[in-house]
């Protein structure tokens, strides 16, 4: 019945693809420091776990690759996140897509842990940086900035 605008020629299959790549650009703006704030934590977690698998494995000498799937996806996370916004923008929507949804609950709920990890996780390297003057003067500058701005 309605044809896709991917098939369509003229001024309304500009517009689609104007804003489909304004969309794919405003996204990649707020992706490059949302992902790399979730990121760098969630590398930090997976390596630590990581590290004290191959312990146990070592004295135990059970198999470590019990945690390689885990890892992986942690080092894949903030690339996979690009890999999304294009891949998504860029192929048409078609009706045999299926759709795997997940509640709301689990999602805000996984999202909220992980927003709390990162949150200590970022607070704790500020601080120590600050704590040991090893904190960049640049850094300091604007973390000062922003608190003025809190207040």
């Amino acid at each position: 019945m309605w044809q896709s605008y991917e098939h369509r020629s003229g001024p309304t299959a500009f517009i689609v693809s104007m804003v489909k790549l304004s969309v794919v650009i405003l996204t990649t703006v707020i992706w490059i420091p949302l992902g790399f704030f979730f990121w760098v934590p969630l590398l930090g977690r997976s390596v630590a776990i990581f590290s004290v698998m191959v312990l146990f494995s070592a004295l135990t000498r059970t198999d470590a690759r019990l945690i390689q799937q885990q890892l992986e996806q942690s080092i894949e996370f903030y690339p996979r996140g690009f890999r999304i916004i294009f891949d998504v923008l860029a192929s048409p929507l078609t009706n045999s897509t299926t759709h795997e949804t997940i509640p709301l609950g689990k999602f805000a709920r996984h999202i909220v842990v992980e927003l709390i990890w990162a949150g200590l996780f970022w607070t704790t390297i500020i601080y120590g940086l600050e704590s040991y003057k090893a904190f960049p003067p640049v850094l300091h500058d604007l973390r000062a900035h922003f608190m003025q701005l809190l207040r």
